[in-house]
């Protein structure tokens, strides 16, 4: 009896592989996403509002 050496990948295996990565890179994204959305940044208590006045613009012809 020979011993027989399967060199060809299935169908299964080639499309699991990658699959796999970008679950992973999903769920990775996912936690990033919820990490920074848990951050509690401090929102400023007033509207802020400057003028800049004409003298500061340039004209670009």
């Amino acid at each position: 009896m020979q011993f027989y050496r399967k060199t060809r990948k299935g169908f299964g295996e080639t499309i699991r592989k990658p699959l796999a990565k970008i679950f992973i890179y999903i769920i990775i994204l996912m936690a990033i996403i919820f990490l920074i959305s848990s951050l509690d940044l401090p929102a400023p208590n007033k509207i802020i509002k400057q003028k800049i006045p004409d003298e500061k613009f340039k004209v670009i012809k």
